[in-house]
């Protein structure tokens, strides 16, 4: 088992091999053949994407605030509470 496992590093990088075998481990898979299926099943590189802090249809938090207590202040909620 310990030469099949370092056989894999001939072919993956050890960040694949650590990425595999935290899946594994998280999985408690503890075989060889799965640890070589998720090399086999690598994702590639992920884009990283930033998120923007403002943009016009992006409101304020206050405002989601304001929006609930105005919906649960209506009498349509408050006729529905058990008396």
């Amino acid at each position: 088992m310990l030469q099949g496992f370092l056989g894999l590093t001939k072919k993956h990088s050890w960040e694949e091999i650590e990425r595999a075998c935290r899946v594994a481990l998280s999985h408690h898979a503890y075989r060889l053949k799965t640890l070589r299926r998720l090399l086999e099943q690598q994702p590639a590189a992920t884009q990283q994407l930033e998120f923007i802090d403002s943009h016009p249809l992006i409101r304020d938090p206050h405002e989601y605030g304001e929006f609930g207590k105005d919906a649960f202040s209506q009498s349509t909620f408050a006729d529905r509470r058990p008396a």
